[in-house]
């Protein structure tokens, strides 16, 4: 597979497929098939059933506008910045290398477009509508605008390092970008296959393991969630089977728990087996829009979005995708969508609306699947463990490579403890006493860094840093190579040949040194700060704590100052009492 290096933006119309390990890229369409009317839709499609059978790859969009000539809806406003559908035909893709440098953006001025006042009004109405027996449940949306500056190739990078996701697309149309970071599969045909993952039921990310799982449970075993998700899943399985072989429809997996950076998602899977010869546009006719960004019945439900959303949707919750010329198809559903056009910038966000809903819990629910936009990029990093090597053993080995195996499950690194294990084994053979640095690379790739041990000081002094931590800060709960502030504290307790700086959090509560976890004795308990605090649970401590009772507690500084002993631990040095400096 021939990749090239580079890619350039100058033509009026660029597609760009995400393959996450590189981009398929098409330019330069040979025919174009455009609906900008409504009443154009349906008669459009079967075009691009005619270059379908041409055998060109085929890329396109289709805005959510689109449906109301396939529901047979009247007419509604539309968003006249780009096409309510098109398509091109290309002869084949530039495979190129996911560039590496950014260029200068800013985005400012973000606001939605319906204050949470409007919200709760819509919602009270909405409820009207369910309460009357009209619709079970509404995927109702509003949008966040905002101002745009700069390159948008890197904006769109940076928002695909942020949600590695499998559905991304970012379109060039003239002087409007859409950029597409979807996680949700609007269908896939493979031969006679078709596919689909519905998508209903979002709860935020955790700060460490522990705190991911217990997320993950509320999600899965939320009522309101797995109501709302059965709901989509069986308006699909009506959908798929009105094109597909009676019998042939399948949920293969119901109430699948998937994780993205910020966010994990409920998600099922339908299948089913098409009827023979089916074309595009009878696919398009039978399922779109997708049920899970309308509700259920589709029909009367997108009858009452229409009265009630202010904004007409555009390219948000339409769909992105294309068709190679033997026959495979991917569309996403196009949420997580921002437009660019002339520096104004909008992406929709928007939940499901059931008579159990609490409406500002759902406005909190979507104003959460936008903090995507606005949060940095992880910076690269590595994961780190440090191991005390002496007389040919590795201590604490097990409790090092469980706690760097739940980590790299976190973050989506690989990890094979089989390969970690055989390059320990030369390390394991030195003759003496040493410090062992492990960094795991996000690919799985392992460094070892060995060096001479310091004995360390069984006693000293330590002081407070004056600057704190944030608990909210996921970095704080894992040992990686993105701890600059900590590690400056290291040099400096060693240039004031103290044994270490203490932090605390934004709230005045102790968290931990910064190579060492802390343990305070009162009224004779052995004590430790709460994981929550902000802190990283170390291996000699977990190690401390089989063996002795020591209880997880809320640590103040006058805690602190007025505990009877006060130890630090760390796995390499082991334990030290040590006496604070005010």
């Amino acid at each position: 597979m021939n990749i090239i290096s580079s890619m350039t933006f100058d033509k009026d119309i660029v597609f760009v497929i995400d393959k996450q390990d590189y981009l398929l890229v098409f330019e330069k369409p040979i025919f174009e098939v455009s609906a900008e009317q409504i009443e154009d839709v349906e008669e459009n499609l079967k075009f691009v059933d005619d270059l379908i059978r041409e055998g060109f790859y085929i890329c396109g969009f289709m805005t959510y506008e689109a449906g109301y000539p396939i529901l047979k809806l009247s007419t509604r406003s539309v968003d006249n910045r780009i096409p309510i559908i098109w398509f091109g035909a290309f002869t084949k893709p530039k495979l190129v290398e996911v560039p590496n440098n950014r260029r200068e953006y800013s985005i400012s001025n973000i606001h939605p477009s319906m204050t949470l006042e409007e919200y709760l009004k819509k919602v009270e109405e909405l409820k009207f509508y369910i309460k009357n027996g009209y619709t079970y449940q509404v995927n109702f949306t509003f949008k966040l605008l905002f101002d745009f500056e700069g390159d948008v190739l890197s904006f769109f990078l940076d928002l695909r390092s942020k949600q590695k996701v499998k559905y991304a697309r970012f379109v060039k149309y003239h002087d409007t970008y859409i950029l597409s970071v979807s996680p949700e599969l609007f269908f896939l045909t493979k031969g006679n296959r078709i596919i689909s993952k519905p998508m209903k039921g979002t709860i935020r990310r955790g700060r460490f393991p522990e705190e991911d799982l217990e997320l993950m449970k509320k999600l899965y075993t939320s009522e309101k969630n797995r109501a709302e998700n059965l709901m989509i899943t069986d308006l699909i399985r009506n959908d798929l089977g009105s094109i597909s072989k009676f019998g042939s429809i399948k949920v293969k997996r119901i109430f699948e728990i998937e994780k993205y950076e910020t966010v994990f998602q409920m998600t099922s899977t339908v299948e089913g087996i098409l009827n023979k010869e089916v074309r595009f546009s009878e696919i398009i006719s039978n399922i779109f829009p997708g049920g899970s960004i309308t509700g259920a019945p589709k029909k009367k439900t997108v009858e009452i979005i229409s009265k009630l959303e202010t904004l007409p949707r555009g390219i948000y919750t339409g769909t992105i995708g294309y068709i190679s010329p033997k026959g495979f198809s991917e569309f996403n559903i196009a949420i997580r969508t921002p437009l660019i056009h002339k520096n104004k910038c909008e992406m929709g966000v928007g939940s499901g609306i059931t008579w159990y809903s609490e409406a500002e819990e759902e406005y909190s629910e979507c104003i959460l699947k936008s903090h995507f936009l606005t949060s940095k990029p992880y910076p690269k990093f590595k994961l780190i463990e440090t191991f005390l090597l002496k007389n040919h053993k590795l201590y604490l080995l097990d409790y090092h490579l469980k706690r760097l195996k739940m980590s790299a499950k976190f973050f989506s690194f690989r990890y094979n403890r089989r390969i970690i294990l055989e390059k320990l084994k030369e390390i394991v053979k030195l003759d003496g006493k040493f410090r062992l640095r492990l960094l795991l690379e996000q690919n799985g790739d392992v460094t070892l860094e060995v060096r001479e041990f310091e004995e360390p000081r069984k006693r000293g002094y330590v002081k407070v840093s004056k600057d704190r931590v944030d608990s909210n800060d996921k970095f704080i709960y894992h040992k990686t190579t993105n701890r600059e502030m900590y590690d400056y504290y290291t040099r400096k307790a060693r240039d004031e040949e103290l044994v270490d700086y203490i932090f605390l959090n934004e709230k005045g509560y102790v968290t931990e040194g910064t190579v060492n976890n802390l343990i305070i004795v009162r009224n004779g308990k052995l004590i430790t700060p709460i994981r929550t605090s902000g802190l990283l649970r170390g291996t000699m401590l977990e190690y401390l704590s089989r063996k002795y009772k020591i209880t997880e507690e809320f640590i103040t500084l006058s805690d602190l100052m007025a505990s009877e002993r006060v130890f630090l631990c760390n796995s390499v040095s082991g334990l030290k009492e040590v006496k604070i400096i005010t």
